[in-house]
């Protein structure tokens, strides 16, 4: 399970609509979601609001869905063709072709060209497999692949994969699609009389902080009040997600001061945080255009 902060987009930018206008994974990107890995690059999805209700949160690793054709899983390639995205499967590419509305899957990326033979009724040249634009679930063979005993179309899956969250933007989202396990999107926070303690995306020196409560050097305990202080203080060791989060109450030897009940902090849930900063976006490139 990861957990993830967020930065911030300036504004945020409309997802293509990849093969579907009805099946685009994403309406609107809100964040670009970043993994708690400190001292390396972190990893990052996407996040934003599925369609077509409009209603789901979902984390994704891009804003393409994954094609399938024959089974065979196609892969987004660098670079696109007529300003569009390419994808291949095995050694063939499909792309939107020339002709528009048309994507085309054949064995490089170009047109392919083909010709009718009267004599032998068959077709020259190249063969390829096309098909429309929207809600495309097949495609036809054209040119030297219609010489087939009975030419065969080839079945074109969409599999949007990622992790979904109904009910509200932080919190634990769950896997739909062909990915697995859990993520969580947000900061774990505590709280008590209305203070909340929420803990940082950032740590220092490698250790977790929180809110209105101070930790050690070496992040193994967190303190409220002064410590050291001669009237005494409260410390716990670190919290677990989910479970409540007691501080025990401690003071000086020799010290007079009173003994205080302990301090007892409810699980609260996940929320946005402090951390964030903006991130300049740009459009992503589209398969049909």
């Amino acid at each position: 399970m990861a957990t993830y902060g967020f930065i911030r987009p300036r504004g945020a930018i409309i997802a293509p609509s990849p093969l579907s206008l009805t099946d685009a994974p994403i309406a609107s990107v809100l964040f670009i979601a970043l993994e708690a890995k400190y001292g390396n690059m972190p990893k990052y999805k996407f996040l934003g609001i599925k369609t077509p209700s409009y209603r789901n949160y979902i984390l994704v690793d891009d804003l393409f869905p994954s094609l399938y054709i024959d089974g065979v899983k196609a892969t987004r390639q660098p670079g696109s063709y007529n300003a569009c995205a390419v994808y291949k499967a095995g050694s063939d590419f499909l792309f939107r072709s020339n002709r528009i509305g048309v994507n085309i899957l054949f064995g490089a990326l170009r047109e392919p060209y083909a010709y009718f033979n009267d004599e032998s009724g068959l077709w020259g040249g190249e063969g390829w497999y096309e098909g429309g634009t929207y809600a495309m679930t097949s495609l036809s063979p054209k040119g030297a692949a219609l010489n087939g005993t009975p030419p065969q179309n080839k079945t074109v899956e969409v599999r949007f994969n990622g992790y979904e969250r109904s009910s509200s933007l932080h919190g634990e989202y769950s896997a739909f699609g062909d990915a697995s396990g859990t993520f969580i999107f947000g900061e774990p926070y505590w709280e008590r009389n209305g203070v909340r303690y929420v803990r940082f995306f950032t740590e220092l020196n490698g250790y977790a902080r929180f809110t209105n409560a101070d930790s050690d050097a070496y992040g193994t305990k967190f303190f409220i009040g002064v410590n050291g202080s001669w009237e005494g203080w409260w410390e716990a060791a670190p919290p677990t997600p989910k479970q409540a989060w007691t501080f025990n109450f401690a003071k000086p030897q020799g010290s007079d001061a009173p003994i205080q009940q302990d301090i007892t902090l409810a699980w609260g849930g996940w929320t946005e945080g402090l951390s964030e900063t903006e991130l300049m976006m740009a459009t992503a490139g589209v398969l049909h255009g």
